[in-house]
């Protein structure tokens, strides 16, 4: 999968955890990249993310949400395509 398909997530020096808002690795800090599939989000979320950024405790709901809609996008942007082969 190609990096810009990816979102990268980042632990900013300040100990926040963000979804990264420019041009990919243009922000300094930590980051992981992860896929919107599925499996690679419910991963992320269930301690890989923290175990990649070292970041310790509970993930930010509003990064949590925000990743699982744009898992929600990507399936139904796939489904869309599927359907109009």
């Amino acid at each position: 999968m190609p990096q810009e398909a990816l979102i990268r997530v980042v632990h900013w020096a300040d100990g926040t955890i963000s979804i990264d808002p420019g041009p990919r690795g243009a922000v300094p800090g930590r980051g992981a990249y992860i896929c919107t599939r599925p499996g690679c989000v419910e991963r992320a979320l269930k301690g890989g993310l923290q175990k990649m950024l070292r970041f310790e405790g509970p993930l930010p709901a509003a990064l949590e949400e925000e990743l699982l809609e744009r898992m929600r996008r990507e399936r139904e942007g796939n489904d869309g395509e599927a359907q109009g082969s």
